[in-house]
């Protein structure tokens, strides 16, 4: 088990291996931020919706990292 409470990778699961989890939801931030800047008038609320996205993503990527850098320790 890992500390997120899934099985490891190469442990055999049925699931999605974590990499795949990464890049699905960075493919679906890249979603969210296109609509948002087809279907919002420029301003305040399409800027605040950009830094959001952007943190959300920047904390997916960190958080790989993280697990690639724990994973090269062991």
């Amino acid at each position: 088990m890992t500390e997120d409470g899934g099985n490891a990778e190469g442990s055999g699961s049925s699931g999605l291996s974590f990499s795949r989890k990464t890049v699905i939801a960075l493919v679906l931030f890249a979603a969210v931020a296109v609509l948002a800047w087809q279907t919002m008038e420029p301003g305040k609320f399409r800027s605040l919706v950009f830094v959001v996205v952007g943190g959300l993503a920047l904390r997916v990527l960190l958080g790989w990292r993280r697990a690639n850098v724990d994973t090269e320790a062991r």
